[in-house]
């Protein structure tokens, strides 16, 4: 019999309406509610014992980096070798950058870790939850490579298998999740996929640091109103064409405030690393790249190649919170860790 760790952190997958008339997490009452499903609906005869493991009881889009750690710590604390695999129970909004972060710090862990959510409670008709949860669980019994996953069923009725380097955020107005390798989980043996072959990053790190800052560019952004305290980093979003406002006054002297360039300034004056991603790789070696790309990288931005945000967030979390030598840290954000250099 397989053994695999229910390990709860909240979200929608374990809400129910109070008496209030809100969904609030409830951990206590979700995790027998997915069991006993699990159990009522497996068609393959599959036989798994559960651990349960409460590990937060909150709404996702409240997950903070204190609590972040939290995770972190009990993850470190498990006996691996007593599980087949595990499965975390965790909300939508913040789905991607938990799988990211994951991905990272979990490259190479013994068992696959799967995380699973849900866009309604379970107890609406309309949940994709327990299917979510049975496709984690069919996985796990059949083998599929230790790595971190994500299971979604999207509105087209297929359960897609994503890996956690790769996900993306849910977009508004949308339950789906998109990654770029994404595929119907009942095929996952076509997933081109090795066993990662280190010892978890997870073992390094004491705590995270809320030491990044992390900003998308818009019209008429004001960087002059941004704090800096505490900070280490500038993760610097850009428009799809790896693009970002980095205009100056006409005079040629004075940097206006929704320009990048003044929030550059002030991170040299501070000795804050500016990072902008998403980047191409193919812009590297391109010679006409927007003017105002080339105005970035003459003035010491340093682009995070071929991976998500939520990727490129999460390893600066990462790298700062482990390292304090700026060769260390750039060697760690050169090295591919788990898959996240996809595009």
């Amino acid at each position: 019999m397989k053994r695999i760790l229910l390990m709860l952190t909240g979200g929608t997958i374990c809400s129910f309406v109070n008496s209030e008339g809100f969904k609030e997490a409830e951990i206590n009452k979700a995790a027998p509610l997915l069991i006993d499903n699990f159990n009522k609906n497996s068609t393959d005869g599959i036989e798994v014992d559960f651990d349960v493991e409460a590990t937060l009881n909150i709404l996702s889009e409240n997950m903070t980096i204190d609590k972040w750690n939290v995770l972190l710590k009990v993850l470190s604390k498990l006996k691996w070798d007593d599980y087949s695999g595990i499965i975390i129970a965790h909300g939508t909004d913040t789905l991607a950058f938990t799988a990211s972060l994951l991905s990272i710090v979990l490259a190479g862990c013994k068992v696959p870790v799967f995380m699973v959510s849900s866009n309604f409670d379970l107890s609406d008709k309309r949940a994709n939850g327990n299917e979510n949860f049975k496709a984690a669980v069919e996985l796990i019994t059949k083998g599929v490579v230790p790595n971190v996953y994500v299971t979604y069923k999207n509105s087209d009725g297929i359960t897609y298998l994503h890996k956690g380097s790769e996900i993306t955020q849910c977009q508004n107005y949308t339950w789906n999740f998109y990654s770029k390798n994404m595929l119907d989980y009942k095929v996952f043996n076509q997933f081109q996929i090795n066993k990662i072959d280190r010892e978890m990053i997870l073992n390094q790190i004491e705590s995270l640091k809320n030491n990044v800052l992390m900003l998308e560019p818009y019209v008429g952004i004001d960087y002059s109103v941004y704090n800096f305290q505490q900070k280490k980093a500038v993760l610097h979003g850009l428009f799809h064409s790896s693009t970002a406002c980095a205009e100056i006054s006409s005079d040629g002297d004075i940097i206006d405030n929704s320009s990048v360039r003044y929030m550059m300034n002030i991170c040299k004056e501070k000795g804050i690393e500016f990072y902008i991603a998403p980047f191409e790789r193919e812009l590297l070696a391109e010679e006409a790249m927007y003017s105002s790309t080339g105005i970035l990288l003459r003035h010491g931005a340093i682009p995070m190649v071929g991976m998500t945000k939520e990727a490129c967030y999460t390893k600066l979390l990462v790298a700062y919170s482990i390292f304090t030598d700026k060769k260390k840290i750039e060697e760690f954000l050169k090295e591919e860790i788990n898959g996240e250099m996809i595009y």
